[in-house]
């Protein structure tokens, strides 16, 4: 009798107990959604490799821009140090195809639940997902115009549910000068004071403005804790 009623109280506290995210799906889109509020405050050094395409297919470097980036707060700050190598003038950046996401924004475009993403699994470790424009919050701004466009891409997994790498294509908006771009971004287990976090690694960025390719190729390093009291005086971009 004793051992029956133990059973019976068992099952009522695994009736209550939470479900556990018990499929993969589960796993990556908690992952996700809890990124950026999950990550630490940080500063690290960004190298970014700008190239345009050729006309016979070769590319051709037009600089080389590394930046001190600090995330704090869930905002992203950043400092350019050099140009080519040569120190860069305080509070000047360099103009021209620029683009962000790296630091898990582009997560929340996939698994925002406004977005609707159709996900398809692909084994053991791979999602394609796509997210159609009326349920965007992927935007593109050219020449003063800005606009949501349609997106799809995949997603390389653990079992765990962290993204080890993402790749993003937009589609095509026709009110916009510029054409359809590129993202992607590997991440990896990286130590700050003592804790892991996966932060991104490498990144690339590719976009069409009319018949010019013009691709961003960027590696970050030297992750360190971001202070509140640094005393680091970054320009903050508009």
């Amino acid at each position: 009798m004793a051992l029956a009623a133990t059973l019976w109280a068992l099952a009522l506290l695994i009736q209550d107990a939470p479900a556990p995210k018990d499929t993969l799906l589960e796993r990556v889109t908690a992952y996700a959604r809890q990124y950026e509020s999950e990550m630490p405050d940080f500063i690290c050094t960004r190298v970014t490799r700008r190239s345009q395409q050729k006309s016979n297919g070769e590319w051709k470097l037009l600089d080389t821009v590394e930046d001190e980036v600090a995330y704090s707060g869930g905002r992203e700050r950043m400092r350019t140090i050099s140009v080519n190598g040569k120190p860069a003038k305080p509070g000047v950046r360099p103009s021209g195809f620029n683009s962000s996401g790296e630091f898990g924004s582009s997560m929340t475009y996939i698994f925002a639940p406004d977005s609707h993403a159709q996900l398809e699994f692909h084994p053991p470790d791979e999602f394609e997902f796509h997210v159609a424009r009326i349920n965007s919050v992927f935007t593109i701004r050219s020449e003063g115009l800005s606009s949501p466009v349609a997106f799809h891409g995949t997603l390389t997994v653990r079992q765990d549910g962290a993204i080890l790498k993402l790749h993003l294509e937009t589609e095509a908006a026709p009110e916009l000068s510029m054409g359809e771009a590129t993202q992607e971004v590997e991440f990896a287990d990286t130590t700050i004071s003592g804790q892991h976090f996966m932060l991104a690694s490498r990144a690339m960025a590719l976009i069409r403005a009319k018949k010019t390719l013009l691709r961003r190729e960027m590696t970050f390093r030297d992750y360190r804790k971001y202070e509140a009291d640094s005393t680091l005086n970054f320009s903050i971009p508009k």
